[in-house]
């Protein structure tokens, strides 16, 4: 029974070479992509930015804040996509989590973000990275 398994699992990929090359590329950088760019998030957030009342938008007019909306929730959602993933393959799932977290709106935000941030885990190597 593990041999036909294993013989229809090596079969749906030897037809689709070209598509695992480009998804270990993509894979490979997205690794990548996640070392470079989630510590300079972290380390760029503001001091105060859970403490704060925070208002993105302020006073920008209607046909530049939805497409911005759009794109930074869906660049969040592609960061908590990949962090999901990153918590089995390698990389840096949890503050890959965190910084899509941050960039998706939705009620409660703040809170859980805080909860994450005061994980024991978590906290030492946010300090770790900021006091850089």
């Amino acid at each position: 029974m593990l041999k036909t398994l294993w013989k229809t699992v090596t079969g749906l990929f030897a037809d689709h070479g070209a598509l695992l090359s480009w998804l270990g590329g993509l894979s490979l950088l997205m690794f990548v992509g996640s070392l470079i760019a989630v510590p300079m998030v972290i380390v760029r957030l503001p001091e105060d930015y859970l403490r704060r009342n925070h208002k993105l938008l302020r006073d920008w007019p209607l046909h530049l804040s939805v497409p911005f909306l759009i794109l930074k929730n869906g660049l969040g959602v592609v960061f908590l996509l990949s962090g999901l993933a990153m918590l089995i393959l390698p990389g840096q799932g949890l503050l890959t989590l965190l910084v899509g977290f941050a960039m998706v709106d939705f009620p409660g935000k703040h809170i859980l973000i805080r909860r994450l941030l005061s994980h024991r885990r978590i906290f030492p190597v946010i300090n770790r990275l900021r006091a850089r």
